[in-house]
């Protein structure tokens, strides 16, 4: 993006400080300013004064935003040559003023100074993000010239032109590409301050961006979690394995980094491409080159956690039923948090242990770090003319890693619970498999003249309302029959 008079008399009119003739006075005093500044005299002739306003995210910068810079670069992402941080001087006010050395021909220093002919990037940053990048053709020696920074978005893709020539070198990527295949937006990189052709993304529990997780941060995010509140970073609606992800990178302390192969390629998906371990060095880029962490790929084939739904599989219109999620650790694992959610129009009567997200009508309990088994209760109310099958989701995490509940995942009302028993061949073992209603305890007797009958065992289905039967062995007849019994 050229400097230009067009764009230097659109933004004067705009900028709130330009009334009148005051602009003459306002550039007489820069070089005012200049030549009481330590070391200066008066306003060199090898130097060049650009100065202007800077607008911002919607407002206009003023002075007391000492935490924007602008800088002068060769190149749009290299070493700075000039800089001004806003707020330094008062004879600036709310302008920046940046002094450039100028030479010609080519300056010894060419990292201290520019020359005549050349092309300079005017970088503004808030902090260590980058917000807007014009391009500066520099003229004869001895130039005083303003230069306004705009929010100036020709493709209206929510990204500043300035910011995208200074990355995307064009404008040819929208707002939610993700070129740097790091699963964090354009739009995303803008307001966090990362390099959208980097792998550079942080969690997001880690509002500072500085690869790391500290306890006020962790406590913020899961609160967020558990309450349903957007979060400023996205993923804005919390998943529950980043919650968990969080709680681990924080667990093996704090500082994590991205999961990178040799060739720099981020390694698996968020959030388990955060792994523990020394943060990179420069906050505003991505981990250093080198030999890449151990890979913490899939989870193993047996889970390390289980949560078990425990109710009975069917409920009464307006009274209360119990839900337990029984929790087992039968593994390594660092923290976990499950969640469950009542089929709609159910009413939450209470969340034992945990607390309910009245946002998005989850009960959601933890994380937890003590590696305890536990029960979890909730209690449900279904509506006064509730009928037919209603259906329970919910899952369990743990270290960044999902999970899916076990048992009970539908309810009935007595009135349509199914109350046939049937007995079928089993697909995979060539046994007799009992269908009927869930979690419900039977007796199974044999026989094989259907006159004289044998106990063969007694247990429960399990929460799809199968009962496996054992395998006949050698000495039994060839001809069974079975028959099954529902326990009170």
């Amino acid at each position: 993006m050229k400097a230009n008079s067009t764009l230097q008399t659109s933004r004067r009119s705009r900028c709130p400080w330009t009334i009148g003739n005051w602009l003459s006075a306002a550039v007489a005093s820069f070089v005012i300013g200049y030549s009481s500044w330590p070391g200066f005299a008066a306003l060199p002739e090898p130097y060049n004064l650009i100065y202007g306003a800077i607008e911002m995210d919607g407002h206009w910068v003023t002075a007391a935003d000492t935490t924007v810079t602008v800088e002068a670069r060769r190149l749009p992402t290299g070493a700075t040559i000039a800089s001004y941080r806003i707020g330094s001087q008062a004879s600036a006010s709310n302008y920046y003023a940046l002094k450039i050395r100028l030479e010609s021909p080519a300056p010894d220093d060419i990292m201290q100074a520019a020359e005549t002919g050349t092309t300079l990037y005017l970088t503004v940053l808030k902090g260590t993000m980058v917000k807007n990048q014009l391009e500066y053709d520099m003229g004869e020696r001895g130039v005083v010239k303003r230069l306004d920074f705009g929010n100036i978005d020709t493709d209206h893709d929510g990204l500043p032109d300035g910011w995208e020539q200074a990355y995307l070198f064009g404008l040819q990527f929208g707002a939610t590409d993700d070129p740097g295949h790091d699963g964090v937006s354009n739009i995303n990189e803008y307001r966090l301050g990362t390099h959208p052709y980097r792998p550079d993304a942080r969690h997001p529990a880690d509002v500072d961006q500085d690869w790391r997780i500290s306890i006020p941060q962790l406590s913020a995010y899961y609160g967020a979690w558990k309450k349903g509140n957007a979060w400023p970073i996205a993923p804005t609606s919390i998943p529950l394995e980043y919650v968990t992800r969080a709680t681990y990178l924080w667990e093996q302390g704090e500082t994590y980094h991205l999961n990178l192969d040799a060739d720099g390629a981020v390694v698996g998906t968020a959030p388990l491409w955060w792994v523990a371990g020394v943060a990179p060095t420069n906050p505003a880029a991505a981990p250093a080159s080198g030999p890449p962490p151990p890979p913490f790929g899939p989870p193993p084939p047996s889970f390390p956690l289980e949560v078990l739904t425990l109710s009975r599989p069917s409920y009464q219109p307006g009274e209360t039923l119990t839900l337990t999620n029984r929790v087992i650790v039968q593994g390594s694992l660092r923290t976990y948090a499950p969640e469950h959610r009542p089929p709609p129009g159910w009413t939450v009567v209470s969340v034992t242990g945990g607390v309910l997200d009245k946002t998005n009508n989850f009960a959601k309990w933890g994380p937890y770090f003590d590696r305890a088994n536990r029960d979890l209760v909730l209690t449900l109310r279904p509506p006064a003319d509730a009928s037919g099958l209603h259906r329970l989701t919910g899952a369990a995490s743990y270290d960044g890693f999902r999970v899916a509940l076990q048992g009970v995942t539908t309810l009935s009302d007595l009135a349509t619970l199914p109350s046939q028993i049937v007995f079928e061949p089993s697909a995979e073992s060539g046994d007799w498999i009992l269908r009927a209603p869930p979690l419900q305890a039977y007796a199974l007797e044999v026989s094989s003249d259907l006159l004289h009958w044998l106990p063969v065992l007694r247990n429960w289905t399990d929460a799809q309302g199968q009962l496996q039967l054992p395998a006949p062995n050698g000495s039994t007849p060839p001809v069974r029959f079975y028959r099954a019994r529902l326990m009170p």
